[in-house]
């Protein structure tokens, strides 16, 4: 099957996702959350999942909590970024697009 890329390249789909997650960063580290206690709230989610998927590659428990991170704090860019990883990483390239 021929991707389109060079062995040890990423396939164009792929830098096109990890662009625009790194635009998604850019654009909401703009966004203010309304309640500052919820941002708090979802910045602890988001060290729980990223400590759920590094340390203890417990994948399905970190998506879960990034979406209640992103539930508290729609804006949490760090959390959207997390999750578009993770998707990407799962191969779920429409998921991490709109992460």
């Amino acid at each position: 099957m021929n991707t389109g890329s060079s062995p040890g390249t990423c396939a164009p789909r792929t830098l096109r996702v990890a662009r625009r997650l790194v635009g998604l960063v850019v654009l909401t580290a703009c966004v203010a959350t309304t309640d500052p206690q919820n941002a708090e709230r979802s910045r602890r989610q988001l060290a729980l999942a990223s400590s759920m998927y590094n340390d203890q590659n417990d994948v399905p428990g970190a998506l879960a909590t990034l979406e209640t991170a992103l539930e508290l704090d729609p804006g949490n860019a760090e959390a959207h970024v997390l999750l578009g990883y993770i998707e990407l990483g799962l191969g779920n390239t429409e998921e991490a697009e709109t992460a």
